[in-house]
């Protein structure tokens, strides 16, 4: 059964509002967050819709507005990474002018980290970004 157009799009609000609460608005991740949760939405189908998993994304990100907290810490780092992983590049001139070793470590490194999110998303049920999906022109 795929979810209406309705679910799909109160559970897209639900994920940025939370998302948005979790990183307190603060303005380099804001925008990770906006560009993943666009990402994410665009590219995947309605047939993929698990509003189970949103649920507990949700949840993840309410626990993560706590500072002391492991999911806080999860979030953050994951943010971070992604920031250097899309953002990085274009503000830092020591990343632009890399050598084809050096990139390829960047690549591998991205890579693992794409499967330590897809491992973190399938044991805890959730359906956090992971950006394994890559992007030509950035965001």
């Amino acid at each position: 059964m795929t979810a209406s157009n309705l679910h799909i799009l109160q559970s897209y609000r639900h994920l940025y509002r939370h998302a948005l609460h979790a990183v307190q608005y603060a303005v380099p991740p804001r925008y990770v967050v906006r560009d993943e949760l666009r990402r994410a939405y665009r590219s995947g189908l309605a047939a993929d819709f698990d509003r189970e998993k949103v649920d507990k994304t949700v949840a993840f990100f309410q626990s993560a507005t706590k500072k002391t907290c492991m999911a806080h810490k999860i979030l953050k780092n994951l943010i971070h990474v992604l920031w250097w992983k899309y953002y990085g590049p274009r503000q830092n001139r020591r990343i632009q002018g890399l050598s084809k070793g050096e990139i390829e470590i960047r690549r591998i490194a991205f890579q693992h980290f794409n499967i330590t999110v897809k491992m973190l998303n399938e044991s805890m049920g959730m359906c956090l970004p992971d950006g394994s999906v890559s992007r030509e022109n950035g965001p």
